[in-house]
C-alpha cells in the first residue's frame, strides 16, 4: 500500500481528531448525563495536548496534576479566596514546568482548571460524591485525550523542547500564578461564570518566559479573537439553527488544535478558528451574539492585566539583565 500524502495524513488525523474529541460527551448524552458531557470535553483536550505535543511523560504529568486541581477547584466552588489559590497552585506547577520546556504543551491543564474553578461542574447533589465524580471524569477524560493524542500524532516528530533557566522559570512561575490567581478571584467574586473561564484562559495563553514574546502574543490573542467574533457573527447571521452552529462548533475544535501544534501556523489564527468554535458550541444553546461580546470582554480584560505585569515587570528584567551582562564581562578573580 502507498504512503499517504501529507494532506491525506492531516485530513485523516482531523477526522479521527473530530470524531475522537467527541466519543466521551456523546457516550455521556447517550447515557442521559449532559452535565457529565458538558464536564468532560475539557479534560479530553488537556490530555490530548500534552501527549501530542511532548509525549507520554508530558501527558503523565498533565493528568495528575489536573485531576486534583479540578477536585480541589469543586471544593473551592464560591469562595474567591480558595479559588485563587487553587488557581494560582495549579499555573505555578505548570509554569515550573518551563524549566524543562513544557509549559507550552500542559498549558491545556490551567485553563481546564480556570474554567472549573469559576463554574464548578455539579455532577451530584452530595458535595463529596460530586468532588470525587468530577476527579474520576477528568480523569477518565484526559486519559481518553491522551490515547487519542497518541493516535494522531504516533508518527510525526515532536517539537523540540526549550529548556530555561531556573531564574527566568520562577519568574514565569510565579508571576502566571499571581495572575492567574487574581483572575480567579476576581471572577468568582463577581460571579462571572464561564466568561471567567475566558479571562484566565486569555492570561494564561498570552504571558509568556520573555516579556517580549508576551507583549506580541497579547496583540494576536486580541486580534484573532476580534477575527474569530467577526466570523461568528458571520455565520449566526447565515445559519440560524441552533444545532447546526453547534456542530459547526465542534468541527472547529480539532481545525484549532492542529493549527495549535503546526508550528507554520501564527497564534492569531489558532484564536480566529478557536474563538467562533467555542461562541458557536456555547452560544447555540442560547445567544450567539451575547456570548461573543462576553468572550470579546474577558479577553481583553485578560490581555489589559498580562500587559500591565509586562509593563511592571520590564523595568526589572532589564536591571537584572544588566546585572547579568557586567558580571559576565568582569568575572569574579579565581584563585
Amino acid at each position: 500500500m502507498a504512503p499517504m500524502s501529507k494532506r491525506a495524513r492531516l485530513i485523516t488525523g482531523l477526522i479521527i481528531l473530530t470524531v475522537g474529541m467527541t466519543v466521551p460527551s456523546l457516550i455521556a448524552l447517550a447515557a442521559g448525563r449532559s452535565d457529565v458531557a458538558s464536564a468532560i470535553f475539557l479534560p479530553v483536550m488537556a490530555g490530548m495536548l500534552p501527549m501530542g505535543l511532548a509525549g507520554p511523560r508530558a501527558a503523565l504529568l498533565a493528568i495528575p496534576v489536573l485531576t486534583v486541581a479540578s477536585a480541589l477547584a469543586v471544593v473551592a466552588q464560591g469562595d474567591a479566596v480558595l479559588a485563587a489559590l487553587t488557581m494560582a497552585t495549579t499555573a505555578l506547577v505548570i509554569g515550573l514546568a518551563c524549566r524543562f520546556g513544557a509549559s507550552r504543551a500542559l498549558v491545556m491543564v490551567p485553563i481546564t482548571v480556570g474554567f472549573v474553578v469559576c463554574l464548578p461542574p455539579s455532577l451530584d447533589a452530595d458535595t463529596v460524591i460530586n468532588v470525587g465524580l468530577v476527579a474520576l471524569v477528568t480523569v477518565v477524560g484526559s486519559l481518553w485525550g491522551a490515547g487519542l493524542g497518541w493516535v494522531v500524532t504516533r508518527k510525526s516528530t515532536k517539537p523540540a523542547m526549550k529548556p530555561e533557566t531556573w531564574q527566568r522559570t520562577w519568574a514565569y512561575a510565579i508571576t502566571l500564578a499571581v495572575l492567574t490567581g487574581a483572575a480567579a478571584g476576581i471572577s468568582v467574586a463577581t460571579n462571572w461564570g464561564h466568561t471567567g473561564g475566558w479571562f484566565v484562559l486569555t492570561v494564561v495563553v498570552v504571558f509568556q518566559p520573555y516579556l517580549r514574546d508576551a507583549f506580541d502574543k497579547t496583540l494576536q490573542r486580541a486580534g484573532g479573537t476580534v477575527v474569530g467574533i467577526a466570523v461568528a457573527l458571520v455565520i449566526n447571521l447565515v445559519i440560524t439553527d441552533g444545532t447546526v452552529t453547534a456542530i459547526l462548533g465542534a468541527i472547529l475544535f480539532p481545525v484549532a488544535i492542529v493549527v495549535l501544534i503546526k508550528p507554520q501556523y501564527p497564534y492569531w489564527m489558532f484564536a480566529a478558528v478557536l474563538t467562533p468554535a467555542i461562541v458557536l458550541l456555547e452560544g447555540s444553546a442560547t445567544s450567539v451574539v451575547s456570548t461573543a461580546f462576553e468572550r470579546l470582554a474577558a479577553t481583553f480584560a485578560g490581555a489589559a492585566l498580562s500587559l500591565v505585569a509586562v509593563a511592571v515587570l520590564t523595568p526589572l528584567y532589564s536591571h537584572y539583565s544588566k546585572k547579568a551582562e557586567a558580571a559576565d564581562a568582569h568575572p569574579a578573580p579565581t584563585e
